[in-house]
């Protein structure tokens, strides 16, 4: 086991929070580089010395090369002050067992990726029990991403808000229709207007909104 800083000047204590990704892949890398962003201090952990090393240069962060679930390897990165660990590797098992050794050495909120179904599906209960502040699947969530945008073909933007429970939804209003130039406070003085999108839900049936009780 071994590090990496980017030599040079001592760089000045960041503001933010204290953060160990452990995972050096697309996802780790995506990370690194929107939380350096934010002003973060970044400690990135990976068995391969060579990204480690490459991100490490290219963010000016810290890097150390080893078994992110290793204990050792924790506290040479700092778990004991650490305010959030990120497990990111291509190993569900390595991501759960790296959140549950970093909850048991430091007092630290952990995020792990889960990729496998059956564990996906557990992920209510894997959080519970090992302590997790959340369980991510980017393919899953790309996934159904995809299938929001498809079940509406004809909206520009759709947008998930409240875990999913409510929706933002943007079309493009031709010129001429009937709600072409109305704001939304006019809405009101629409008395009896229901609007028929351009999407079959299923076979026979089409989605309605109905405005009527729109404030």
């Amino acid at each position: 086991m071994f590090s990496f800083m980017n030599p040079g000047k001592s760089k000045p204590a960041k503001k933010g929070l204290k953060i160990i990704i452990v995972g050096c892949g697309k996802v780790g890398t995506t990370l690194v580089e929107q939380l350096s962003k934010e002003g973060h201090d970044i400690i990135i952990i990976d068995k391969n010395a060579k990204k480690v090393q490459e991100i490490a240069n290219i963010y000016d962060i810290m890097g150390i090369v080893g078994n992110g679930a290793s204990y050792s390897v924790q506290m040479d990165a700092g778990i004991e002050d650490t305010d959030l660990i990120i497990s990111v590797t291509e190993s569900d098992e390595l991501n759960l067992l790296c959140c549950t050794v970093a909850k048991q050495v430091g007092d630290c909120a952990a995020i792990a990726r889960v990729r496998t179904p059956d564990y996906s599906k557990e992920a209510g209960y894997l959080r519970e029990k090992l302590g997790l502040a959340m369980i991510i699947n980017p393919e899953l969530e790309a996934a159904r991403e995809a299938a929001r945008i498809l079940f509406l073909p004809s909206a520009l933007e759709v947008n998930s808000f409240a875990h999913g429970q409510a929706e933002l939804i943007k079309f493009a209003i031709p010129a001429g229709n009937i709600l072409d130039g109305l704001q939304i406070a006019g809405l009101d003085s629409v008395k009896l207007f229901l609007l028929l999108l351009p999407a079959k839900l299923q076979e026979n049936s089409f989605l309605i909104l109905d405005l009527r009780q729109s404030r």
